[in-house]
């Protein structure tokens, strides 16, 4: 029964080695595809969609300047004009926003189209398949473990079964013998009784808590797993949602210097009586230009949806708010402290244990231990050493 209990028992722990290695694979893969993740945002939006926002800027600017009839309104225009169109021949073949019009829209440029085609070429890694690996590893080593359980208790039951029928056969022989009962237990066969329940108890704490202890060891090793996902989902998400906003910030304050620039270019139409009416055509192409610019930042940095193919996990890292940050942050405390409680568990059971098995070897001792005396002592310790270990799975009880 031994054999079979060890048997089971390593079965199981190969099965929780498994699982843990599949679940530290998952997490390597997840930190790694979030970096990717924010590489991608952070060069589209911070490479390539600002100098996009320069480029529609000065298109929207040599729009508006040209509804002017004034010639510094319309060389102004001009100039605009030439500052887009180079722009965008200095990204002709790179395959970026400003290359030709692929990206284009009448709102300006599809950033999130852009991120998403990043991500295709660039594919990250999926620990989804890793972490449910682990997972169904780790039930499964749980569920083995467990078997030890019924097996011993059954096992048990057996061996009471037989011990009594045994008892029965040898008074009915003791009967038909017709010898005498003098009502007492000699001490030798009561010091026997007591070394075997000793030894029979020593065993059954060591092979029913060997599997609650491996089951502690795999929930601490999951909930730690799981902690350290989350924390990697909060960062993740406050760097690219923070990447997105810092792009839609940069966008209307371009539309705010525009607006100061058209009250700038008023106010010098009235001392300047030269060039009034070129000033006063820009200063309202100008304005009418920041109305213009606050729409096309608005549009570039939009949040992604699932028609522009960007991934689940950047999706979830731009459109995150702070309300699912302080979500997945209480998560990743909640998973903190059930590490804490699964490995404190651990550490008493493996304690427990270790009693067990210096029980075990004091009643091996004790039976090759003379004279008498010295045996029971032995004994003794072995009981009190149990007797220690109950009171360390009521403190982790109570505690």
């Amino acid at each position: 029964m031994t054999v079979l209990v060890a048997l089971i028992l390593g079965v199981s722990a190969l099965l929780s080695s498994e699982a843990t290695g599949d679940w530290h694979e998952a997490l390597r893969q997840q930190i790694k595809r979030s970096a990717m993740s924010l590489e991608n945002i952070r060069h589209v939006y911070a490479d390539e969609a600002p100098e996009a926002l320069w480029v529609a800027i000065s298109e929207a600017r040599a729009a508006e300047l040209r509804l002017g009839a004034d010639p510094l309104a319309r060389s102004e225009a001009a100039v605009e004009t030439q500052v887009a169109w180079h722009l965008r021949t200095a990204h002709h073949g790179d395959e970026t926003l400003l290359d030709g019009d692929r990206y284009r829209s009448p709102g300006g440029f599809e950033v999130p189209q852009r991120l998403a085609a990043i991500e295709r070429e660039n594919p990250a890694p999926d620990p989804e398949a890793a972490r449910g690996a682990g997972d169904r590893a780790a039930d499964l080593a749980s569920l083995i473990g467990m078997l030890t359980v019924p097996i011993v208790l059954v096992y048990l039951l057996g061996q009471a079964v037989l011990l009594a029928r045994r008892r029965t056969l040898r008074r009915r022989a003791q009967r038909q013998e017709r010898k005498r009962d003098v009502g007492l237990i000699p001490e030798p066969e009561r010091q026997r009784r007591f070394a075997l329940t000793l030894g029979v108890s020593v065993w059954v704490t060591m092979t029913l808590l060997a599997p609650a202890y491996a089951y502690a060891q795999i929930e601490e090793q999951r909930a730690l797993i799981s902690a350290a996902t989350q924390a990697d989902r909060v960062a993740a998400s406050i760097a690219g949602s923070s990447l997105a906003f810092a792009f839609r910030l940069a966008g209307d304050r371009e539309a705010l210097h525009l607006q100061l620039r058209a009250a700038g270019r008023e106010y010098t139409a009235l001392d300047v009586a030269e060039h009034a009416t070129g000033q006063h055509e820009i200063a309202v192409a100008d304005e009418a230009a920041a109305g213009v610019v606050k729409k096309i930042a608005a549009h570039m940095s939009r949040p992604p949806v699932p028609g522009d193919g960007v991934s689940d996990t950047t999706l979830d890292y731009l459109t995150a708010t702070p309300d699912d940050w302080d979500a997945r942050l209480a998560e990743q405390v909640a998973q903190a402290e059930l590490a804490d409680e699964a490995g404190k568990w651990g550490n008493l059971l493996g304690l427990v244990i270790l009693f067990a098995a210096f029980a075990a070897a004091l009643v091996a001792l004790a039976e090759v231990t003379d004279p008498a005396q010295q045996a029971a002592a032995i004994r003794k310790t072995a009981l009190g050493l149990l007797a220690g270990a109950a009171l360390l799975i009521a403190y982790g009880l109570i505690g």
